[in-house]
């Protein structure tokens, strides 16, 4: 479990990072950064006032929902920036969103570890392993 959980905060933070060199021309890469944030911050929420299995897996399957459906906007983002991960010149509100990602990785990994207790729930299993599904998509895209 905890292996699946660093590789999951690993392609989240990686993702986030791919997008995050990028200027103020680049308006779709911020919207994207933006909808993570939301994303990340739902899960984090969720996942903390969780008190039972359906509520963990609900909010694993919102999370995963949220994720999947940044997908298409993470290709599009790679297609036409090939050389975002690599550009310097990240202007500060780009670093505050990236920073603003990597601080809700951080909280993401301990707001997971409430999901442990759960593990053997079978809907929570079924919600881990689309998840992972779609989190292995998000890595390929981005």
């Amino acid at each position: 479990m905890h292996k699946f959980c660093v590789l999951m905060t690993a392609m989240v933070v990686a993702a986030a990072f791919t997008m995050a060199g990028c200027g103020n021309q680049y308006g779709d890469v911020e919207a994207v950064l933006d909808t993570e944030i939301e994303v990340m911050s739902t899960f984090v929420e969720d996942m903390e006032s969780a008190g039972d299995a359906d509520d963990v897996a609900a909010a694993i399957r919102t999370y995963t929902d949220g994720m999947q459906a940044l997908i298409p906007q993470l290709k599009e983002i790679t297609q036409n920036y090939p050389d975002i991960a690599s550009n310097d010149d990240v202007p500060d509100h780009i670093k505050a969103k990236a920073d603003k990602v990597a601080d809700l990785a951080g909280q993401l990994s301990g707001a997971v570890m409430k999901a442990t207790s759960y593990m053997m729930d079978p809907e929570v299993q079924k919600a881990w392993e689309n998840f992972g599904q779609v989190m292995a998509q998000v890595g390929e895209a981005s």
